[in-house]
């Protein structure tokens, strides 16, 4: 787990049949991080030696997972695109299937959540000049910039770090699909991985996307986010949105609205004593003419909370022994509930197949990656954590507790980080203490003899720290 700050970057090293097996698991670090350009750089020069490369040798990594299309955890392919791309081999990309080209459903999404991000990025420029909430304005900005620099403050995106790794020449795509047959870590022996998510049922498609509800009437509907978006009248949202479904978005007809220049000419006193058009602007609190940018905060949580529940969320196995890593990426709870719904069938021990559920995986679970820095809705209590039973348990929270401070977020959440310290037995790495404070925590809870074998297991420097497994 590397120490870039509040962001997701894990290397995996498995021993592989004849060399070892490396593979990234996200590499990004939260807007706003102090020289986040050279920090990423430094992350991404220490994995390229990590790999296998050196001065005159390019690094080597066989698969990088992406697990979904937010900046703390994508950035570096942007802010060290140089080294990923000049010193660093890539065999294997993967993905979820939301991201797969000519996926039907996924070209939907796609188009929904660019929509909407196009929306709030003109809706948070315009709600700047009216100077209406500058507190609730900040909060909704800091929301907005999980999907990079530009929506917010100007500079590169999502899009442009997601761009990095989809053009890039000579890897091998993959866009993986919850329930499907477990696979083989590339070159690796007795490791198997499980496709958790991100959900593919229609139910769970359908919250994200517009209702297509047929009516006998000849009449639009629309979602209370599209009403938003059209009202914004901006060109660059015309394609969205037909004229007709503008002029539904306003709250009132025609008939009863007196456009504000139109308010501003009136010479009668009533518009200008009451209104705050006068010379005397006491009255202007009973203009209402920019209160409804303040819905941006709700289509901003919402945009942030369906792509968390769009994250690839993946178990990996070790055969032997029955041990399961679990990377779940910033998964919220609608994508947790629907593991319960997927199972698989792989080989038993005596030549037939066996079945395998969410469930079983959860209670076989030795290492947490902790989903969203350790955020309340990010680890589902009763289908999540609960279920993780092994004596085993070590949890890895890539967290920076001043930035999220910074950021006004409460990360780690106290009753989450209680509980994992109980089911971890106090084996709880965070990316910002040193390692040192976990192997006292543990050898508060554990036999001299645990907590001996779990300190062996770790390590760290000022730029990772390490946990093997077994």
């Amino acid at each position: 787990m590397y120490r870039q700050g509040l962001g997701d970057c894990f290397l995996l090293t498995f021993a592989g049949t004849d060399r070892p097996v490396h593979m990234l698991i996200d590499c990004g670090v939260i807007v706003g991080t102090p020289d986040a350009g050279d920090v990423m750089k430094r992350v991404a020069a220490d994995i390229k030696v990590a790999t296998g490369g050196s001065a005159t040798r390019r690094g080597h990594l066989d698969v990088v997972v992406v697990t979904h299309e937010h900046w703390d955890h994508i950035s570096g392919f942007a802010q060290a695109r140089d080294i990923f791309e000049k010193e660093i081999d890539v065999d294997q990309i993967w993905f979820g299937w939301t991201e797969e080209p000519g996926n039907v459903r996924a070209q939907e999404l796609k188009d929904e959540f660019g929509f909407q991000k196009r929306g709030l990025q003109q809706a948070l420029g315009r709600w700047a000049g009216t100077g209406l909430q500058p507190a609730l304005r900040e909060a909704v900005t800091e929301v907005v910039s999980f999907f990079g620099d530009s929506l917010a403050a100007g500079g590169h995106t999502t899009q442009d770090a997601m761009a990095r790794l989809t053009g890039r020449q000579g890897a091998d795509f993959q866009y993986l699909v919850p329930g499907q047959t477990p696979f083989a870590v590339p070159g690796v022996e007795g490791v198997r991985v499980y496709v958790l998510g991100p959900p593919s049922e229609a139910a769970f498609i359908n919250r994200l996307l517009p209702r297509k509800t047929q009516h006998e009437a000849y009449e639009l509907r629309l979602s209370p986010a599209r009403a938003f978006l059209a009202a914004l009248g901006e060109p660059a949202l015309a394609g969205g949105e037909s004229e007709e479904q503008r002029r539904l978005a306003y709250p009132f007809d025609e008939y009863h609205r007196i456009p504000r220049a139109q308010a501003q000419g009136r010479t009668d006193d009533f518009f200008r004593q009451h209104y705050g058009f006068s010379s005397d602007p006491v009255n202007e609190w009973r203009r209402i003419d920019d209160d409804w940018l303040t819905v941006a905060g709700h289509l901003a949580l919402d945009l942030d909370n369906w792509t968390n529940n769009t994250c690839l969320a993946l178990a990996f196995e070790i055969v032997a022994t029955g041990d399961v890593l679990l990377f779940p990426g910033d998964a919220q709870v609608g994508n947790w509930a629907s593991w319960k719904n997927v199972s698989f069938t792989v080989p038993d021990d005596h030549g037939g197949v066996k079945t395998v559920t969410a469930r079983d995986l959860l209670q076989r679970t030795v290492l947490y990656k902790v989903g969203h820095h350790g955020s309340h809705n990010a680890t589902h209590r009763s289908e999540g954590l609960e279920l993780m039973e092994s004596p085993e348990l070590v949890a890895m929270i890539p967290v920076n507790h001043e930035m999220a401070k910074k950021k006004k977020w409460n990360m780690p959440f106290p009753p989450l980080l209680k509980r994992l310290e109980e089911k971890c037995h106090g084996r709880v790495i965070h990316q910002d203490r040193p390692i040192e404070d976990a192997v006292a925590s543990a050898g508060k809870v554990l036999s001299k003899r645990k907590a001996a074998r779990f300190k062996r297991r770790v390590d760290g420097t000022d730029l990772f720290v390490e946990c093997k497994f077994p």
